[in-house]
């Protein structure tokens, strides 16, 4: 399964996506797709720091 069908069902049932995650296999796919949504995490916030100054992203505003 990709990151987009993933990321998925993560933001639709969550307690399913748990429940029914595989207990074995490691820790490489869990942590890829923590990086991968840091990543994307850091440029939104980047991005969105340049556009509209820190206050916006802070919550000064």
């Amino acid at each position: 399964m990709g990151y987009i069908e993933t990321w998925g069902e993560v933001m639709q049932s969550p307690s399913d996506f748990y429940r029914d995650m595989p207990k074995t296999g490691g820790y490489i796919d869990p942590l890829t797709f923590a990086a991968i949504s840091f990543i994307i995490y850091a440029f939104l916030a980047a991005l969105l720091t340049v556009l509209f100054g820190p206050g916006m992203y802070m919550g000064w505003m």
